[in-house]
């Protein structure tokens, strides 16, 4: 997280519950980004990465810049289909 914020950028997460389900995953994960409460199917649909057929989006990592310009994503398969860490922040470093 630090590395990522060093080079200027700030996680945002949505998650596929609302208010008291993001309030109990950030106390036990001991979350410190911002965990936005969802769904938002709007916001996942601009992203297209809704699934429309079972209502919750597909897992994704998102970069967008601060026009609000999509400079990489990365959807995944399953919800354990996700970017690591390095690689997400060797596409930071390519975008800088």
């Amino acid at each position: 997280m630090e590395e990522i914020r060093k080079l200027g950028a700030e996680i945002v997460a949505i998650a596929s519950r609302g208010s008291s389900d993001v309030k109990a995953t950030r106390d036990a994960l001991g979350i410190n980004y911002i965990l936005i409460p969802g769904p938002l199917p709007g916001v996942m649909r601009e992203y297209d990465v809704y699934n429309e057929r079972v209502g919750v989006a597909r897992p994704a990592t998102v970069i967008v810049d601060r026009s609000g310009a999509v400079r990489w994503r990365y959807v995944g398969r399953d919800d354990n289909d996700r970017p690591r860490s390095p690689a997400v922040i060797e596409q930071l470093r390519r975008l800088q």
